[in-house]
C-alpha cells in the first residue's frame, strides 16, 4: 500500500489550519456586520475547503456595512 505524504499534508493543512482560521475570522467579522455571527462563522469554515469561494465570501463580508450601534438610554 502506497501512501502519498503530500496528500496527507494537504489534508492536515486544511483541517488543522484553514478551517479554524477562516471560521474565526468570519465569526469576528460577523459579530460586527450581521445578526447571526455563528452561521457566518460556520459558512466561512465550510467554504475554506474551496479557497476561491472563501476569499469571495470574506470580501463580501468585509465590504458589508456595519450594524448600527444601539443607543442606550443610560
Amino acid at each position: 500500500m502506497n501512501i502519498n505524504a503530500t496528500l496527507i499534508g494537504q489534508v492536515f493543512f486544511f483541517i488543522l489550519l484553514l478551517i479554524p482560521l477562516f471560521g474565526f475570522i468570519c465569526y469576528k467579522l460577523g459579530k460586527k456586520k450581521t445578526t447571526n455571527p455563528k452561521m457566518v462563522g460556520f459558512i466561512g469554515a465550510a467554504l475554506s475547503l474551496f479557497p476561491p469561494l472563501n476569499f469571495v465570501f470574506l470580501a463580501v463580508l468585509v465590504l458589508k456595512n456595519d450594524l448600527p450601534l444601539e443607543l442606550s438610554d443610560t
